[in-house]
């Protein structure tokens, strides 16, 4: 197991970002390098490793990703940051901040390895994690530095990450498909990490917020299941009808949750009773790409990265 603490601020040489994808007619499979961009959270105890459950099992948390933005003066230097969602990060998803988290990656010689975040408190007076002025959008992100030489990882572009503006014009609706890639809490490798794949279609674009779990917020909603893949990255992926065509592939969003419906318990033959019976509705919510943009490009990073150039 590989740990260490990820340094606050500063550009990274560039050498691992998606790129465009080239397509054909007969292509059905996502690009491989995809999945490298993901990383596992999960929960640290009081001394830094991994907190393991009554079975001796590390305790999953969710996904994160990785994405980078151009330093603007070297070409060949990014700004490296770790996102996830907000209540990932959280005691029980919606108590304090965790003091730190793990983050499992794959490694270059074929193992994995843990990596520490610092989430909460501060330290020479350097932020830990960022948010979006509004409390409602559940996203966290998180400036990091990885080893290049130890692990292997790559970073979402930029130009993959959409504003608003940028979102409308590609006008993207009801029925676009979609996937994400994270982890699926019932196999997510114990030697290294094995993302899953999950296939939908965007189910709803509105302006208006949506009321979630008894907050009102915007979203989009996606025809998908969810299962410990909150945090993970949602890409619009569409492909040309013209051979080895480049591919629309650009970040829809970040994915929240599983919408889940409860419906009152049940008596059973032996005269007990189950308090719940929750089942998925097949609908997951995703954080749209554009705020996404507007913690990245916010004020505070931008000074952030003013300040560690």
């Amino acid at each position: 197991m590989t740990r260490g603490a990820m340094n606050l601020g500063g550009a990274m040489t560039l050498f691992g970002v998606l790129g465009a994808f080239v397509v054909s007619p007969m292509a059905a499979t996502i690009p491989s390098d995809v999945k490298k961009a993901v990383a596992f959270v999960f929960l640290s105890d009081a001394q830094g490793e991994p907190a393991l459950d009554k079975s001796g099992n590390p305790i999953p948390l969710g996904t994160g990703f990785f994405v980078s933005v151009p330093t603007g003066r070297q070409r060949d230097r990014v700004y490296v940051y770790f996102v996830t969602a907000k209540h990932v990060l959280r005691q029980n998803n919606t108590g304090p901040l965790h003091g730190n988290v793990l983050i499992r990656l794959n490694k270059l010689d074929g193992a994995s390895g843990f990596v520490r975040l610092r989430i909460s408190g501060e330290s020479g007076g350097e932020r830990k994690a960022f948010f979006h002025s509004d409390s409602a959008v559940d996203l966290a992100v998180i400036p990091v530095s990885i080893d290049q030489s130890v692990f292997d990882f790559k970073l979402v572009p930029r130009d993959y990450i959409t504003s608003r503006e940028e979102f409308n014009q590609l006008h993207i609706g009801e029925g676009a498909e979609v996937f994400s890639t994270g982890l699926f809490t019932p196999f997510g490798g114990e030697k290294r990490n094995y993302p899953v794949v999950r296939f939908g279609r965007i189910a709803l674009v509105t302006d208006e917020p949506i009321s979630w779990e008894g907050t009102k917020m915007n979203v989009y909603l996606m025809e998908s299941g969810s299962l410990g893949n909150s945090g993970s990255p949602v890409f619009f992926y569409r492909g040309s009808l013209q051979p080895n065509a480049y591919a629309l592939f650009k970040l829809a969003g970040v994915m929240m949750g599983a919408s889940q419906h409860v419906r009152p318990g049940v008596p059973v033959p032996e005269g007990n009773a189950i308090p719940a019976s929750v089942s998925n509705t097949g609908i997951a919510a995703l954080v749209p790409c554009y705020r996404l943009h507007e913690i990245l490009f916010g004020s505070e990073l931008e000074a952030l990265r003013a300040k560690n150039p």
